[in-house]
């Protein structure tokens, strides 16, 4: 066998055959370390996704998003846009707003701060688009509301404080009577033991 294991097949050959091979076996790249067609962004989330937003929250997730090339290369100045449903389970952005905007820096990083879940309960899912340069690019982030508790401190704080304002003036107005003695007069009958 002269030439040794290269005989026959060339290293491409050899490397589509290991490609087949993991293919088989069901190890392919991950997502992030496939080629992208040309003219293609690709969308990184590196915080907040499956995002469980508790009911009635006051401070909002941070949601920060890397953006590369086809070449795997940052993609500074990067225009993101970011759009939650309008109806049902959704959320709304520091704006108030159901959509929001953001550029990403000079490392190809974009942060969004003060996404606050609404009142609906349930999944969904915050479309998010990237454009540069003719070149885009777009993923979903799931999100999740959580449904109100039936019973919440603030509830309690309130149903207290009424309690308070009907029972206080109710106790001020009741007539204050003075208890009244009894003596009584009967003198016991029978027999009546030794003093």
């Amino acid at each position: 066998m002269e030439g040794g294991i290269n005989s026959g097949f060339g290293k491409a050959s050899l490397s589509i055959a290991l490609s087949c091979f993991l293919t088989f076996l069901g190890n392919t790249p991950a997502k992030s370390q496939q080629a992208l067609p040309e003219g293609q962004l690709r969308i990184d989330v590196q915080r907040g996704a499956d995002a469980v937003h508790p009911a009635h929250e006051r401070s909002g997730i941070e949601i920060i998003i890397a953006v590369y090339d086809e070449k795997d290369r940052p993609v500074p100045a990067a225009t993101m846009a970011f759009s939650a449903p309008e109806s049902g389970p959704g959320a709304r952005f520091v704006n108030g707003s159901a959509t929001a905007e953001a550029s990403t820096d000079e490392q190809g990083i974009a942060h969004v701060a003060g996404l606050r879940g609404n009142s609906v309960a349930g999944q969904y899912k915050i479309h998010i688009v990237a454009s540069f340069g003719g070149k885009t690019g777009s993923t979903d982030l799931s999100q999740t509301n959580e449904k109100a508790p039936l019973v919440t401190a603030k509830r309690v704080s309130i149903l207290g404080a009424i309690c308070a304002a009907v029972v206080i003036p109710l106790v001020a107005l009741r007539p204050r009577t003075q208890p009244k003695a009894t003596i009584s007069t009967a003198t016991p009958s029978g027999p009546v033991g030794p003093p």
